[in-house]
């Protein structure tokens, strides 16, 4: 399970609070190419672009390419990295 610490929807976006396990927005899991909210599977992480940047958001999963993502799991000197990526970057 993929535990962001802090990070939940407010609204569409996502932002960082203290980490609290009982908080259902706090908790995700990755699923096959979908990031998505461990009581609510239709809640997937996305990246919203616009003119000066991309925003990490969250929103209803629609099957878009800015909700799809490459996971890789990395072991570094006994310490496990995930490398997460987009879909259409990587």
């Amino acid at each position: 399970m993929l535990r962001a610490a802090g990070s939940f929807c407010a609204g569409s976006n996502l932002v960082v609070n203290p980490f609290d396990s009982n908080a259902s927005m706090q908790q995700w899991i990755i699923s096959e190419h979908k990031i998505q909210n461990r009581h609510n599977p239709d809640v997937v992480v996305e990246v919203r672009p616009n003119d000066s940047c991309h925003q990490l958001t969250c929103g209803e999963y629609r099957g878009s390419d800015l909700q799809l993502w490459n996971i890789s799991h990395v072991y570094v000197s006994r310490r496990l990295y995930m490398y997460v990526c987009m879909n259409t970057v990587c």
